[in-house]
């Protein structure tokens, strides 16, 4: 248990999959954010089978010391996977997922980090969103407005940086390999009546693409899952 004002150590889970342009300056965002606000951290890349320098780079940031722990995949394993890897091997109270395109702001979250004294998970809303693209933007809405109707729930985005009591996640069984994985998460908790802070903030404007997150493959792995989470809940009444 968590008390309110007590100092909280936190895992940083930091899915990459060919970020060797990236990963060097996600790890030094991580690191001067735990430096800015005085945290106790870890941070855990998770190499999800990259086929460039990624892992190098990391194990170079490993030897100049610091808390960089690395976790390699033989071959793609779906940020989901990633996510949870780094969870089962997260050694704090508290993880928080960064990717490493260096596309967020870990500042922006892990100030937030004390909340925990008072929930169970901080989970923020990006109000930049027009940073990721008017297409992205538009699907991005479109999906929450389904997901909140669909299961009843109020979020203002379901794919952020989200905080979360290492306690909470011990609870849940996920099923999404993918990009699903962050909205499974929040539904399942808020449905086991954890309590969630909701909190702005912004990313990173980055070149405008498609990227790994609208792909077809991606679509068709969000759309299974979703109905999934459907039966789950509706027809089985399991988290």
């Amino acid at each position: 248990m968590i008390a309110s004002g007590e100092k909280i150590s936190v895992s940083v889970i930091m899915p990459a999959l060919n970020e060797e342009k990236d990963i060097s300056a996600a790890i030094d965002s991580v690191l001067e954010a735990f430096s800015a606000y005085k945290i106790n951290g870890e941070i855990i890349v998770v190499d999800d089978g990259s086929s460039d320098k990624t892992a190098e780079i990391v194990r170079q940031k490993q030897s100049q010391g610091g808390c960089i722990r690395l976790i390699s995949h033989r071959s793609p394993q779906g940020i989901g996977v990633s996510f949870w890897d780094g969870v089962h091997s997260s050694r704090a109270e508290a993880v928080v997922m960064v990717p490493g395109d260096n596309e967020n702001k870990p500042d922006e979250i892990l100030r937030h980090l004390p909340r925990l004294g008072a929930v169970d998970m901080v989970v923020p809303y990006v109000v930049n969103i027009s940073a990721r693209g008017r297409l992205r933007g538009v699907l991005s809405r479109v999906y929450t407005f389904i997901l909140n109707s669909t299961f009843f729930t109020g979020f203002r985005y379901f794919n952020g940086t989200v905080l979360y009591k290492k306690q909470v996640l011990a609870g849940i069984s996920c099923r999404s390999k993918g990009f699903f994985y962050q909205a499974e998460i929040l539904i399942k908790a808020v449905r086991m009546r954890h309590l969630f802070a909701e909190v702005p903030y912004s990313i990173r404007e980055k070149p405008v693409g498609i990227g790994r997150a609208l792909s077809r493959k991606t679509f068709l792995d969000v759309c299974g899952c979703y109905l999934g989470l459907l039966k789950d809940i509706y027809v089985f009444g399991r988290y």
